[in-house]
């Protein structure tokens, strides 16, 4: 799939946290879920909000609670989407609440605010295809992150 390509792409050069990274993660993210791949959908979370608490620097960005909180969302839906009328919910679930006080300690998140998913929310993280196809330019991006010191290959 292209999208797995790109986000690949995109962590290899801006990092696992960068904002265009994280942006075109939740839309592989939709991609795969509206596809009915719900467990991709988890592994693309569960690999954000870990990389997010392994991140010295993510603690000191303003806005890694919000994006903490969207992913948090996210990987609860999909979750419970993979999970829809199975019994192994429990092992996960554990695991999920580990990682939940792990991030709400970091980031200072209410834990008990991330805890059900309403079974009303059926189109939170799907991706649909939009009506028309077009780039719409209202103003020119700059992006802000710099470049990895190394590409891992010697010179």
């Amino acid at each position: 799939m292209l999208g797995r390509d790109i986000c690949y792409n995109l962590r290899q050069v801006w990092g696992n946290c960068d904002s265009f990274t994280l942006e075109m993660t939740k839309l592989l993210s939709g991609m795969y879920t509206a596809s009915g791949d719900y467990r991709s959908a988890t592994a693309l979370h569960e690999t954000i909000l870990n990389e997010m608490l392994g991140d010295p620097n993510a603690a000191d960005d303003t806005n890694a609670p919000e994006t903490v909180t969207q992913h948090l969302e996210l990987l609860r839906h999909a979750q419970a989407r993979l999970h829809k009328g199975s019994k192994s919910q429990g092992r996960e679930s554990d695991a999920y609440l580990d990682l939940l006080s792990r991030l709400a300690s970091k980031f200072g998140l209410n834990p008990s605010k991330s805890q059900d998913v309403a079974s009303t929310d059926t189109d939170v993280g799907v991706w649909h295809r939009p009506r028309r196809f077009s780039l719409d330019v209202e103003e020119e991006l700059k992006h802000y992150n710099h470049l990895r010191n190394s590409s891992g290959a010697t010179m």
